[in-house]
């Protein structure tokens, strides 16, 4: 049975940082796929350069790594909420929108989705603000997941692989993008 939800994906990892790649990325994609088709997934950081281990991790489970210049406080959640708005907002196919951050800046953007009739779930490390939680259509504590032992399929494709010609997976091909102030 396909499923009727295109999820788009959009992780602050100055927020929600991955130290260490403790954070087992693929398996939180997994996850996100039993609930939907993924339509686009992107990480906002500011990478110091590109053979950094974090960024290849990324790159591996094909999300979008966007640059952010950390001169100004707030540079990657200006990326975010104007990601966001380019790619989902007027964009009928997108159902669900996953932010992964607990920063309550956020919490416009995700009253603004919802208008746009978006669910708004919420992943978070650390407690996010009662508003955010309150304004969320979901919202995950990280441990919840339990994403260290989920039951992601054993094949030599992962659930996160490159695009195929299947109805509903239009993930992109990893693209870099610079921003700055």
């Amino acid at each position: 049975m396909p499923h009727t939800q295109l999820i788009g994906i959009l992780w602050d990892l100055q927020n929600t940082p991955c130290k260490k790649l403790a954070y087992p990325i693929e398996e939180l994609v997994y996850y996100i796929q039993k609930h939907g088709s993924i339509y686009d997934r992107a990480v906002f950081h500011d990478f110091k350069s590109s053979d950094d281990p974090v960024l290849e991790k990324f790159e591996d489970a094909d999300f979008t790594t966007v640059a952010v210049t950390t001169r100004q406080k707030n540079n990657a959640d200006r990326a975010i909420i104007g990601y966001a708005r380019k790619h989902y907002l007027a964009n009928s196919k997108v159902t669900t929108v996953v932010l992964i951050t607990s920063d309550d800046d956020f919490t416009p953007l995700v009253k603004e989705l919802q208008q746009a009739g978006k669910k708004v779930w919420v992943i978070y490390k650390n407690k996010p603000s009662q508003r955010l939680r309150l304004a969320a259509d979901r919202c995950i504590p990280w441990s919840d997941l339990k994403l260290c032992n989920a039951s992601a399929p054993v094949s030599s494709k992962p659930p996160f692989g490159k695009p195929t010609k299947q109805k509903n997976n239009l993930a992109f091909p990893l693209k870099v993008a610079m921003i700055s102030p």
